[in-house]
């Protein structure tokens, strides 16, 4: 499961006014118009004299079947879709084409809309606004026009708003008085297929056009009337989190903040990030909103603090961005990634799909969907005003787990890429969807496991290298830590071992304007 960071509690401490202002919008509800599908000619492009590649289709994930005979033990396993659905467990969305979201208004028999003092009519219709809405009826971006210009144009979203409230069959008592709630959002997994039937019941419709083409299953946003700020009893369960083994969302009417009188769809962006399959960038073990642990993204990210467009993994991860794969010294020009989804990947060994150990460079531009959190953003981030190269470390590799069933414990055995050095004869793992017996090794909570044996480095899944600074530190990155004109960057360090062919790379900005930058990659050769 996943959920928001702390200061989402802040953020809706300003907004808990709402509910005695009520909402002043008085426009009506304009539903968003996609913008058209950007040419992708999804093919290999070389650069000159073989130097780099521009990538077309990410290649088939090649994991290492150890129970397999003869030297090719390499089993290919799909997609990032695939791998995720296959052989992770998780319920996903794919991130491309016609997608449906069924919103579902929920009250509790204690805590219902009157309690709130926000007519039916205004909760619906802020819904509305906030997820499929056009500019004009929002303080930012809807959650439609979000994915839709971040994907450019390859994901449309849709849906509805029911405009009946579905009562949750626990109430706010029971689920901060009783232990057996405590610290377990059992509940709203539970209520899932309720809802649905509750659906059907109530509307008499059938749920056949919200299925996902893939799975079958619904994508079920549940918007619940208690203010998140207002519960100090039970806060893990009264949050904004996504469920990974469902298309489940559960958030605060409370975070759209509507108090100016326009939703924001900031929440609801970043929970709908992770029924595409995003990971948080946050870390998520952190216990306050101090500036005392390490940040690894900067917080200038949506899957991290919520602010801003979709940044370079996560748009490779949803399969709307292909990087240049930089093979020798070269010289690279890329215009912004909020416009073009222009990358640089470095790793002469890399294995051509999502989940390996690379870095990456993108071009920063405080326009489109940046602008509006460089000027707003909230009480722990805002995005750089000014435009600059950002790099960054990615450990995304995949590794095999085992489970025992009487202790319930997972246990991390080897990577699904490992030569064989750490695999001993009772450890021998096959690839398995019954088994759902792989994973993504790292994240960016601060207790990470370090699992290559190095205590001096930290496996991170997604790091932005700082400039001035080095690796992440506490708080919010700044204009100050982009890499702009002259600027050197070759502090490359490897999380596993023979990465490279050559020992290091030298990353120089050598030109940049509002709209681009040229990005000169030197190989350094060992003497």
């Amino acid at each position: 499961m996943n959920f928001k960071r702390n200061w989402l509690k802040i953020i809706a401490l300003i907004g808990a006014s709402f509910a005695i202002a009520g909402c002043k919008d008085s426009s009506a509800f304009v539903e968003y118009k996609p913008i058209s599908e950007v040419v992708d000619k999804h093919e290999d492009i070389i650069g000159a004299d073989g130097r780099y590649i521009r990538y077309g289709n990410f290649k088939s994930y090649p994991a290492i079947d150890w129970n397999k005979s003869g030297d090719d033990k390499t089993v290919l396993l799909g997609s990032t879709y695939e791998v995720l659905t296959g052989y992770t467990g998780r319920n996903i969305l794919e991130a491309s084409g016609d997608k449906k979201i069924l919103v579902v208004p929920v009250e509790f028999s204690d805590y219902t809309i009157k309690n709130l003092g926000v007519s039916d009519e205004e909760y619906v219709s802020n819904l509305q606004k906030a997820f499929f809405g056009g500019v004009k009826n929002n303080k930012y971006v809807s959650v439609a026009e979000y994915y839709n210009r971040s994907s450019y144009g390859k994901l449309r979203i849709s849906g509805k708003v029911c405009d009946k409230f579905y009562t949750f069959p626990k109430t706010v008592y029971e689920l901060n008085t009783y232990n057996v709630y405590k610290n377990s959002r059992d509940p709203v997994s539970d209520c899932y297929d309720k809802v649905l039937t509750w659906y059907e019941d109530t509307y008499h419709e059938s749920l056949d056009e919200f299925k996902d083409e893939n799975s079958g299953d619904v994508a079920l946003y549940l918007v619940y009337t208690l203010p998140t700020e207002l519960n100090t009893s039970n806060p893990k369960f009264f949050w904004a989190y996504t469920f990974k083994d469902k298309l489940l969302s559960w958030s605060s009417y409370s975070v759209m903040n509507t108090l100016a009188g326009y939703p924001d769809a900031h929440t609801f962006i970043h929970e709908v990030g992770h029924l595409f399959g995003l990971e948080d960038y946050y870390p998520t073990d952190e216990s306050d909103v101090s500036n005392s642990v390490p940040e690894p993204a900067g917080r200038i990210d949506m899957m991290d603090c919520s602010v801003g467009d979709h940044t370079a993994l996560s748009k490779m991860w949803l399969n709307w961005a292909r990087p240049y794969w930089a093979k020798d010294t070269c010289e690279i020009k890329i215009n912004a990634l909020v416009d073009s989804g222009e990358l640089i990947l470095i790793n002469d060994s890399w294995n051509g799909s999502v989940f390996d150990e690379y870095y990456l460079v993108e071009f920063y531009s405080p326009s489109g969907l940046n602008y509006y959190d460089t000027n707003i953003g909230n009480n722990l981030a805002k995005l750089p005003t000014l435009p600059g190269v950002k790099i960054y470390h990615v450990d995304a590799r995949l590794g095999y787990y085992t489970y025992d069933s009487s202790t319930k414990a997972t246990t991390f055995k080897y990577y699904c890429d490992d030569k064989g050095q750490r695999v001993t004869p009772e450890d021998k793992i096959s690839p398995s969807k019954t088994d759902k017996n792989i994973n993504i090794v790292h994240n960016n909570s601060t207790n990470t496991e370090n699992k290559d044996g190095q205590p001096t480095l930290k496996n991170y899944l997604y790091e932005l290298q700082l400039k001035n600074v080095g690796h992440s530190v506490a708080g919010c990155a700044e204009n100050a830590n982009l890499f702009r004109t002259g600027d050197v960057f070759e502090d490359f360090t490897f999380n596993s071992n023979n990465l490279l062919s050559h020992p290091d790379y030298k990353i120089t900005v050598s030109g940049m304007t509002y709209r681009d930058a040229t990005i000169k990659i030197e190989k350094i050769i060992e003497k």
